[in-house]
């Protein structure tokens, strides 16, 4: 089964109580960081972002465990056997989302600092 496959599908394992399946709310959360770091809500957009990647990384790594059924009769199962370059994309995704909304949290209160002292008048000439 391919990623986009896996992606589309990936919810009615939730229908079925899938345990791995659990990892695919990494997809709406990861959707939510990127919209709060589009607005600017970095703080969410930072928490959204480790939750997701947590969220993701361990409902994926369950079916290592847990296998998946793979027809309706429940004779054939799939086994995860391997985390290929997809799956760390993906999960780099919100990672790397998560991490410029932290270096934007950072970087917040030099911005408001320096437009106080400019709104004051207070300016360091060198």
């Amino acid at each position: 089964m391919k990623g986009i496959e896996l992606t589309f599908f990936g919810i009615i394992g939730l229908f079925f109580l899938q345990i791995p399946a659990i990892g695919w709310f990494a997809n709406p959360i990861y959707w939510f960081c990127c919209t709060a770091f589009m607005r600017q809500h970095y703080m969410f957009s930072a928490i959204a972002g480790v939750i997701a990647v947590l969220i993701g990384f361990g409902g994926t790594f369950s079916a290592f465990w847990f296998n998946l059924p793979a027809d309706s009769g429940g004779v054939a199962e799939l086994a995860l056997n391997q985390l290929l370059l997809g799956f760390w994309l993906w999960l780099a995704a919100p990672g790397l989302i998560g991490i410029a909304s932290c270096i934007s949290l950072l970087a917040q209160p030099a911005q408001l600092a320096t437009k106080n002292d400019e709104e004051r008048g207070n300016t360091l000439e060198i």
